[in-house]
Order: C-alpha cells, then structure tokens, then sequence
C-alpha cells in the first residue's frame, strides 16, 4: 500500500528516477483491483436494472481512469529506468502484442547495480 499511495502523491509527476519492481508490480495489482472492484459493480448494476447506479459508478470509474494515467506512466518509465533504458521505451505500449509483451520483459527484469543515468539503485545494492 506504501508503495501506492507514494505513487499517487510524492512522485505523481516523477518521471526521472527510477522504481524498483516490488513498486511498479504494486501499482499495477492495486490498481487492477480497484478497476476490477468498479468492474465487478457496474456488472452488478447493469444485471438488476439499476441505472442510475451504473452511470455513477461509470463516472466514478472515468475520473480513477484519468486520475491514474500520470502515475501510472510515471512508474512505468521509473521502472523503465531502473533496468537502465530510456523512458521513451514506453512507446512500445502502443504497438499492438509485441510492444507490450516486450515490455513485460523489461517490467520483470532485475535493477541495473549501482548508478546508472536516472540515479541510485532503489534497492541500495552496489
């Protein structure tokens, strides 16, 4: 939870450091949990004909979505720095399969040891 809500306050618009896996992999499951959690409650509302209730969990759902695209981006590109390549790698993303399965790999690798070009290893190891 720590490494979550440092996400979304503290490093909201940090996009130069770096993050280590144990963060990005708690972002993400965090945030497919409350994307399921809204998921989950719009099926629910829909089943039983509550209407009003689905399009205010939808809304709700929307302002979630746009809240996380920064924070989410910005972890993505910390990790990114981490393994020791540049941000721009996240451009992948945008390749349909391919782009996203080759950053899974770059998501899962270990931190590059000691300095590197976006700081200190955030896991203290020389």
């Amino acid at each position: 939870m720590h490494y979550f809500i440092t996400a979304i306050t503290t490093k909201y618009f940090d996009f130069k450091s770096r993050a280590r896996r144990s963060e990005f992999w708690f972002v993400v499951l965090f945030n497919f949990l409350i994307t399921s959690i809204f998921l989950f409650s719009v099926l629910l509302a829909a089943r039983y004909g509550l209407f009003f209730l689905f399009g205010l969990i939808t809304a709700l759902y929307i302002l979630w979505y746009l809240f996380m695209i920064i924070p989410s981006f910005a972890v993505a590109i910390r990790r990114l720095h981490d393994v020791g390549v540049s941000g721009w790698w996240i451009l992948l993303s945008f390749i349909p399969f391919f782009g996203s399965l080759a950053l899974l790999v770059f998501y899962f690798l270990d931190s590059q040891r000691g300095l590197n070009r976006w700081g200190t290893n955030p896991k203290g190891i020389s």
